[in-house]
C-alpha cells in the first residue's frame, strides 16, 4: 500500500510540472503495484493509460517495459496470444534501440514468459512471438482489440431468415 501511495503521490509534481515522462513512468509504477496486489482491471487501465502517453511523446525507451507490464496482466487473465503478442514486439523494440530488460526485473519476465509458454503449445506460442515480433507497439496493443471483435462478431448468432 505505501508504495501505491507514493507512485500516486508522484503524480502531481510530474502534472503540475508537465512532464508526461514522468507522469508514464509514474502510470507504469502503480500499474506494477496494481499487479502485485491482483488489481488486474487497475493495472490494465494504468498501463495502457501510460502507452497513450508514451506514444504521443515518443518516448521509446518506456514503451517496452510499459508492453511488458500489460502482457503480464493480460496473461494472467488468460488473454494468452495479445500477452505473446506484446512481449514479441517488445523484445523487437528493445533490440532496435538497443535496452535490455535491466537485470532486476529480468527474473519476473522470464518467470511470466513461462508461465505463458506453459500454457500454450509450443507452435501456437513461436507463431504468436513472431507476430509480435513483426508488430510495431501500436500494433501489438490493438490485437487485443481486432481479436476481440472477431470473437464478437462470431459470437452473435446469426439472423432467422424472414420469409
Amino acid at each position: 500500500a505505501q508504495a501505491y501511495d507514493l507512485f500516486e503521490e508522484s503524480r502531481g509534481p510530474f502534472k503540475e510540472a508537465g512532464d508526461r515522462a514522468g507522469m508514464a513512468d509514474a502510470h507504469i509504477g502503480l500499474a506494477s503495484v496494481a499487479t502485485m496486489q491482483g488489481d488486474f482491471a487497475s493495472a490494465r487501465d494504468l498501463y495502457q493509460e501510460s502507452f497513450l502517453i508514451l506514444q504521443r511523446i515518443q518516448y521509446k525507451e518506456l514503451i517496452s517495459p510499459c508492453l511488458e507490464g500489460l502482457a503480464t496482466v493480460v496473461a494472467g487473465e488468460g488473454e494468452l496470444v495479445w500477452a505473446v503478442h506484446l512481449w514479441g514486439a517488445s523484445e523487437a523494440l528493445r533490440e532496435a534501440i538497443g535496452t535490455p530488460i535491466p537485470p532486476v526485473y529480468r527474473l519476473d519476465y522470464e518467470r511470466a514468459v513461462a508461465k505463458a509458454r506453459a500454457q500454450l503449445d509450443n507452435e501456437a506460442f513461436a507463431r504468436a512471438w513472431a507476430e509480435g515480433r513483426s508488430m510495431t507497439p501500436e500494433q501489438a496493443m490493438a490485437t487485443h482489440h481486432t481479436q476481440q471483435s472477431a470473437e464478437q462478431r462470431a459470437s452473435i448468432p446469426p439472423m432467422p431468415l424472414i420469409p
